[in-house]
């Protein structure tokens, strides 16, 4: 996890929330959604009263994969294209 900073987790899942202005959550989403369409992922988001919550899992295996790990690096490169955002 020292590789990517604001995330946490182990193993099974990794999560990362992310302090937003709230005009700029969904431009982060869909940015998120294509990259994980790209990849073939399926992120859980969940929206907070700040920003947005990501957790990475490929379920079929109940655990983290490289191509989660790959998607947790594009949704870093999102959050600093869309404002920076900070991670709690």
């Amino acid at each position: 996890m020292r590789d990517r900073p604001g995330w946490t987790g182990d193993t099974h899942g990794l999560s990362r929330t992310v302090a937003l202005p709230a005009g700029r959550v969904q431009l982060l989403l869909t940015q998120v959604e294509r990259a994980a369409d790209e990849l073939g992922e399926h992120p859980r988001t969940q929206r907070t009263p700040d920003g947005v919550r990501f957790t990475l899992q490929t379920r079929s295996v109940q655990a983290v994969t490289p191509r989660d790990l790959d998607l947790a690096d594009r949704i870093d490169q999102a959050v600093l294209a869309v404002g920076g955002g900070s991670a709690r």
